[in-house]
């Protein structure tokens, strides 16, 4: 329940705040007809989500390594974003007016794609909350018949494999037949 509760909480401040994207939907709710509203709230998520994984797998580490690139995509998503608050000041309310409001898919893709990706405090909050974490796998592998032949002798020597694993630091993968080559008299007394 702990993990459920820290994954809401993190989803809310990273998803909750109002930003381009949010005034992007909200406003294609208001003047596309429902379908299209479907179709730009699933365009927009994915595009979402595909900012969280880069963040979550370190765009923020490769920005932080070439500051050039840094600062051009802070200053191009500055110019955007202002860009955009600018049109939407001096845009006038259509909707009573009988105007087709019909934005072609391909441009909705484009908007969609820019109001993600060009946004910097996007970058910057998904960077933050997202890439702090870094997940890591060690992996202990016996198999059958070769590192035991019943059931509770493979779980044992998988399980002794971890164990070394984890002692070798993160990110490793250790085999039973490799570790029976460096500590033979170890893995005999558990094995």
């Amino acid at each position: 329940m702990l993990y459920f509760l820290q994954g809401l909480t993190l989803g809310f401040a990273y998803v909750a705040p109002i930003g381009v994207q949010h005034l992007f939907v909200i406003n294609t709710g208001l003047t596309q007809p429902r379908a299209r509203a479907y179709q730009t709230a699933l365009i927009i998520i994915f595009f979402d989500i595909s900012l969280a994984l880069a963040c979550f797998f370190g765009i923020g580490a490769l920005m932080e390594a070439f500051p050039p690139v840094k600062m051009a995509v802070l200053l191009i998503g500055s110019l955007v974003v202002f860009y955009m608050g600018v049109q939407l000041i001096r845009a006038e309310p259509t909707l009573g007016q009988g105007r087709d409001v019909q934005v072609p898919l391909g441009k909705v893709v484009g908007i969609a794609c820019v109001v993600t990706w060009f946004n910097p405090q996007a970058l910057i909050d998904g960077t933050l909350l997202l890439g702090a974490f870094r997940a890591t796998l060690s992996l202990g592998v016996a198999v059958y018949p070769d590192d035991g032949r019943t059931k509770q002798e493979l779980i044992s020597n998988a399980d002794q494999c971890l164990y070394a694993a984890k002692h070798a630091g993160r990110n490793r993968t250790v085999c039973h037949g490799d570790l029976v080559k460096t500590q033979p008299q170890k893995a005999r007394a558990a094995g």
